[in-house]
C-alpha cells in the first residue's frame, strides 16, 4: 500500500487505561482539522487517519478501539499510561475501526484517531 511508510506504535490498553502491550506496526498518518459552530461557539478539533496494511501488522494483530497509537518510536524509560502517552507524547485515541482486509488490492486497516 502506497504512502504507508510511517514508524508508529500501537498500545493495546486494559479497562484501566493501563498499557498492556506496546506493538511496532508502519502505516500511514494523516491529520486534519474540523470545526462546527454549536451554540456554545465554535468546536475545533483534531482529527486522524491511519491505514495499517495487513502486512505490516504483526500476526494476530487487530486494533481496537479506545486504544492509542503514536505517530513515532515508543518513549523509553518511562511509565507507559494513558495519560503520560496522550498528554507528553500526543498519542491518539481509536475512535472507529474499519476491518478493510477482504479487499483484494490492499487490505488494511483504516483506524480514525482524536
Amino acid at each position: 500500500m502506497m504512502l504507508c511508510s510511517e514508524q508508529l506504535t500501537y498500545f493495546r490498553l486494559d479497562e484501566n487505561d493501563r498499557v498492556t502491550e506496546v506493538i511496532p506496526v508502519t502505516g500511514s498518518w494523516f491529520e486534519k482539522s474540523v470545526s462546527e459552530l454549536t451554540d456554545k461557539g465554535l468546536v475545533f478539533a483534531k482529527v486522524i487517519e491511519c491505514r495499517i496494511p495487513v502486512e505490516n501488522a504483526p500476526a494476530g494483530f487487530l486494533p481496537r478501539e479506545n486504544d492509542l497509537i503514536l505517530c513515532g518510536s515508543p518513549p523509553v524509560g518511562e511509565s507507559l499510561t494513558a495519560p503520560v502517552l496522550k498528554h507528553t507524547y500526543g498519542a491518539a485515541t481509536v475512535k472507529a475501526v474499519h476491518d478493510n482486509r477482504r479487499t483484494v488490492l490492499a487490505p488494511h486497516f483504516k483506524l480514525e484517531l482524536v
